[in-house]
């Protein structure tokens, strides 16, 4: 898989800061992705959800070693609704990183996750990056 992404690290608060987020998405031209507003269809498997993007419509591997990377093993089968909210965003997390034609600011990305979850986040980031 050919790596086109960059991971640059800005720490503000989104709240207080609102106006500068959204200044520095207009001069970087990337769409800000606060993942405490994310949903799925709840009802859908993590599996039927993947395979809706085409990098994965025909690549099963390719899927289990992105949900394995992302500490998702094993959760191919389960359904939305059954994954943690930190499991969640990190399901969101591969979605945005196999889209290469976006560039993104993340928001809220570590907030409510278990420690296991912040590492394969941050170890997802640095491996696609």
């Amino acid at each position: 898989m050919k790596k086109n992404h960059e991971v640059v690290g800005v720490v503000i608060d989104a709240i207080q800061q609102n106006d500068t987020l959204k200044f520095l998405s207009a001069i970087l031209e990337c769409t800000i992705k606060d993942f405490d507003k994310i949903t799925y269809n709840e009802n859908s498997t993590v599996e039927d959800y993947l395979s809706t993007f085409p990098i994965f419509q025909n690549d099963v591997f390719s899927m289990q070693a992105m949900l394995e990377l992302a500490g998702l093993k094993g959760t191919e089968n389960h359904s939305i609704k059954e994954l943690t909210i930190g499991e969640k965003k990190l399901l969101l997390l591969i979605t945005l990183i196999i889209d290469t034609s976006k560039h993104y600011l993340l928001q809220n990305l570590f907030q409510n996750m278990q420690e296991s979850e912040v590492k394969c986040a941050t170890e997802l980031l640095t491996e696609m990056s």
